[in-house]
């Protein structure tokens, strides 16, 4: 189940809850949820074996489905029903979820679901998940380490899990067929997959809760400063009310901050919503007890964080997140020149930023950034001050969609290469990865070092554009990292 690009899934840990969770749905005597425990099976090739936990996990870790055969022949005998219900399943789920459990509604992104865009990524993670167990019965690392490390940022509980696992079956019970075979071949294998969840979701927690500074659950912040970066961005900066440390962070990690709202959605009324924020570097190297994030002014929760008073207090979960550089820097050890390439594509620049801030002084590395114009275009002024310190070691290109009459011409009309690297931006139109001048130009893409890696955050248009152009110019899907929003 989606929730904020998270999925939940089904796992009943005990008989007592799941009689629990029976009775709150009404699903009736018919439908059986498999207990399942956070034990599962792994198997884990030794080259990774030097990895840090989170990465390693993600790149190399696969779940084997412990699932009799009669369940996945069931479950591929009714997977097509669930297909041509479509969007009205996952629609039915939520309404008899929310129904029974309101509160629910402060966990899952309303916005999301008034679009409509909820349902169909439910819809998709249960065909995806299901037709993983059928063709080659194993779930990769990789599909639910992220999801994993949102729900431990959200602080889900092994009881709502039980929730939704309910309503799941009770939505096929509902909508499809009460049979009591094909309901236990489908819990069977959600519960199958909750088992690796939760077994991951602990270990993530405990690593967490391991760092100095750290935290489990929400704590609160005061916030202390905001920066406007441009003319829909600001940086805010909170420091922790209780006046304790804060914890280092790898670059890219985020931070879930809560709104409180008083709003009506499609399934009733809502009064706190959560929402990801990817966390900036600090600016002197140090945390100092604080942690910032830079935000764009288009959505909710954003809107409401614009409007915050300085002293303004706000629940923030510990650092989490899998995008960052740690399943490369290993190969950096023997690399010391290998190159490395950001892009990003609007507020998606925070993330890459707060990598290319980590390493900017240590290997040859191209920052390639796309935007409206330079009203819209944040940290630019850093960036330029970045490039101008690396004189030829840092490429630097920039697209404006629509540029302005003071962002000038593209390149500044400059001839000098220096000069041309710190321009305000360099092309007029939308970042295209396959433009000759950049293609022919060794030290910007680095085509040809098969240790070049790249990573990229953006909307998700964006990075299905650059993704692909990457592949079609010879770039493999494993030095590809990304993250979206």
């Amino acid at each position: 189940v989606i929730a904020n690009n998270i999925m939940f899934t089904t796992v009943i840990a005990s008989s007592t809850l799941r009689r629990q969770a029976i009775a709150a749905c009404s699903i009736g005597p018919r439908v059986k949820i498999l207990s399942v425990s956070a034990s599962a099976t792994y198997y884990s090739p030794s080259k990774f074996h030097q990895q840090d936990p989170t990465r390693s996990f993600a790149a190399n870790t696969v779940h084997k489905f412990d699932v009799t055969p009669e369940h996945i022949d069931t479950v591929k005998a009714t997977l097509p029903l669930v297909g041509k219900a479509g969007t009205a399943f996952t629609k039915h789920f939520y309404a008899r979820m929310f129904a029974a459990h309101p509160d629910l509604q402060n966990v899952f992104n309303q916005t999301n679901q008034t679009l409509g865009g909820q349902p169909k990524k439910l819809l998709k993670t249960v065909a995806v998940a299901a037709q993983m167990a059928i063709d080659t019965g194993e779930l990769p690392g990789e599909a639910i380490e992220g999801i994993c490390q949102k729900h431990c940022a959200l602080g889900v509980t092994e009881e709502a899990y039980g929730v939704v696992g309910a309503h799941l079956l009770g939505t096929i019970e509902d909508l499809l067929t009460d049979d009591k075979a094909v309901l236990e071949a489908w819990g069977a294998l959600y519960g199958n997959i909750a088992g690796v969840f939760v077994k991951r979701e602990g270990e993530i927690a405990d690593e967490a809760a391991s760092y100095q500074g750290s935290w489990t659950g929400r704590r609160t912040f005061d916030l202390v400063d905001k920066e406007k970066l441009s003319s829909l961005i600001t940086r805010f900066k909170f420091a922790p009310a209780d006046g304790k440390p804060t914890p280092t962070f790898a670059p890219g990690a985020y931070t879930t901050i809560w709104a409180q709202v008083d709003e009506e959605g499609p399934y009733g009324r809502y009064t706190e919503q959560p929402r990801h924020y990817t966390l900036a570097m600090p600016r002197d190297g140090h945390a100092n007890g604080h942690l910032s994030i830079s935000v764009k002014k288009e959505g909710l929760v954003s809107r409401i964080l614009h409007k915050a008073e300085l002293g303004s207090q706000w629940d923030l979960s510990a650092p989490y997140g899998c995008f960052t550089m740690s399943g490369v820097e290993k190969m950096w050890l023997d690399e010391v020149d290998a190159p490395v390439v950001f892009l990003s594509g609007g507020v998606g620049i925070t993330p890459v930023l707060a990598m290319l801030e980590n390493i900017y002084t240590t290997r040859p590395a191209t920052w390639l950034h796309a935007t409206k114009n330079g009203d819209l275009h944040a940290y630019r002024d850093r960036l330029r001050n970045i490039a101008a310190v690396r004189a030829g070691e840092l490429k630097r290109r920039v697209w404006y969609e629509e540029p302005l009459l003071e962002d000038g011409s593209p390149g500044g009309d400059e001839k000098d290469p220096h000069l041309y690297n710190v321009a305000k931006y360099h092309y007029k139109g939308f970042m295209d990865l396959t433009n000759p001048e950049l293609v022919e130009d060794e030290e910007v893409l680095h085509l040809d070092n098969p240790t070049t890696n790249y990573f990229m955050c953006g909307p998700k248009l964006f990075m299905d554009a650059q993704r692909e152009n990457l592949i079609k110019l010879g770039v493999s899907s494993d030095r590809i990292h990304w993250e979206g929003f």
